[in-house]
């Protein structure tokens, strides 16, 4: 039996394993994942979107891979979330609006060193409650001054 097709599975750590290739869309079928830590592996290419349906999902360590794409836009799913990890990584895009929805709960917001761009979604003014916030260092957060 596959790693992914585990239903009861709660955490998942792999980590500094070197682990290459995409994640799969099948991993969104572990329902019950409250932890998915992968940092430090060769992860390429976009997160599935539909790990979003991971709703019991608490933390997401993803950071120092070669990850690409955008982060998906339905943040809101993750209302558990209090660890989210994704820095050092090639993702793109703006920081999805529904991140500053999930902001309030979480202790760990890694953005930093990707492709990030544009204005910051209004709820991240909540990720400095004496967590380990890192947002702006390393992307490009400089959109032209509106008219």
């Amino acid at each position: 039996m596959a790693l992914l097709e585990l239903p009861l599975l709660s955490t998942c750590a792999i980590e500094g394993t070197r682990l290459g290739g995409h994640l799969p869309a099948a991993l969104c079928r572990a329902a019950s994942l409250r932890e998915l830590y992968l940092s430090g592996n060769e992860l390429r290419g976009p997160l599935p979107s539909c790990i979003t349906n991971l709703s019991r999902l608490e933390a997401l360590r993803i950071a120092h891979n070669k990850l690409t794409g955008e982060l998906p836009r339905d943040l809101a799913r993750w209302s558990r979330m209090r660890v989210f990890d994704v820095a050092y990584n090639r993702i793109r895009g703006r920081l999805p609006a529904q991140l500053g929805d999930i902001a309030q709960n979480l202790t760990t917001a890694k953005v930093h060193f990707n492709r990030l761009s544009c204005e910051l979604p209004h709820g991240v003014q909540y990720w400095n409650g004496g967590g380990d916030v890192s947002v702006l260092t390393g992307n490009r957060f400089a959109c032209p001054i509106p008219e």
